[in-house]
């Protein structure tokens, strides 16, 4: 599943954040549930397609930095892992063919979080806002595509696109968070939270689908400062 060049990529993000650590004045771990959605994103692709798709439940977990001192920015930094999931339906057709793919995909990646816009609303609610960059570990797709065309007739075959073809391997999107610090004592808080991503770029090379994730968890976080 991890290649030698994930483990590099997530060795010197987590390195990053170790050195961002004496800059920081909190250290939170977070994990929860994803519920992703792929989004039919309007795209001028010069053929005639439809598109569908279902939402799925998946997994996330990470470490993140707040309070990042960076005049004249406070930044929230983040180093995570994701599993979403989805179902996606698209029917091509043109002269002498038509052809509907169905398909289920389950995507793991490494994602880095940065971001600049911390408010904090009364004592205990935060807002975070910023850009969240995903790097593809792992992607498996199940599925068939059915159609009809003038040399074969009608015909269903497995859908059997490679993993190394079918997605591209970075994404980036925005990303809002909300957190209620629930406090346990002066150093440790628990932290129920939501956060929202909204893709900016393609999941698939051959689909114009994008990513739109929502999340919901529980962080424990530790004040250095």
């Amino acid at each position: 599943m991890f290649k030698p060049f994930h483990i590099k990529l997530f060795l010197t993000g987590y390195f990053f954040l170790v050195l961002s650590l004496g800059f920081s004045q909190s250290v939170e771990l977070y994990g929860g549930a994803n519920n992703n959605k792929f989004y039919n994103f309007p795209y001028d692709d010069g053929i005639s397609q439809e598109y569908s798709s279902d939402s799925k439940w998946g997994y996330n977990f990470g470490i993140a930095y707040e309070n990042l001192e960076l005049k004249p920015l406070n930044i929230r930094l983040t180093l995570g892992f994701e599993n979403y999931n989805g179902h996606i339906t698209y029917t091509d057709w043109g002269h002498g063919y038509t052809a509907t793919t169905n398909v289920e995909i389950t995507k793991s990646v490494i994602t880095l979080g940065f971001y600049p816009v911390n408010v904090r609303i009364k004592k205990r609610l935060k807002f975070n806002f910023g850009l969240l960059l995903a790097r593809l570990v792992n992607e498996q797709e199940k599925g068939t595509v059915t159609g009809w065309s003038a040399t074969e007739g009608v015909f269903t075959r497995e859908f059997n696109e490679s993993n190394a073809g079918y997605s591209p391997v970075l994404h980036i999107g925005l990303s809002a968070r909300f957190a209620y610090d629930i406090e346990l004592n002066d150093i440790w808080y628990v932290s129920p939270q939501y956060s929202f991503y909204f893709g900016f770029m393609r999941e698939f090379n051959s689909a114009p689908f994008n990513s739109m994730r929502h999340f919901v968890g529980i962080g424990l976080k530790r004040n250095l400062k």
